[in-house]
């Protein structure tokens, strides 16, 4: 599934039982038909997305402040889980 990022964490968090994350926030690409305005949501990335994440972007960052539209593509697998994700600008 592709999503437009509208926001990233600018650092990896760590939490008490040392795993690492990052929150990426974006744009719903199937809002529900009763909603007006930006339905956005929150995107956790753990260890195990991060190992998988592909950037391919020009400045090699989730997001940035430029003029470019930054999208994630995300392969789940059957279960929900992330099992693979590539970040591109255009």
């Amino acid at each position: 599934m592709t999503y437009q990022i509208i926001g990233a964490s600018t650092t990896t968090k760590e939490t008490k039982k040392g795993k690492h994350f990052r929150t990426i926030c974006v744009l719903d690409p199937n809002p529900p038909k009763d909603f007006e305005g930006i339905k956005a949501e929150i995107i956790t990335l753990w260890d195990s997305t991060l190992e998988v994440l592909s950037i391919e972007t020009l400045t090699g960052k989730i997001y940035a402040n430029d003029e470019k539209n930054y999208y994630i593509d995300i392969d789940y697998n059957a279960t929900g889980w992330i099992v693979g994700a590539t970040v591109y600008n255009k």
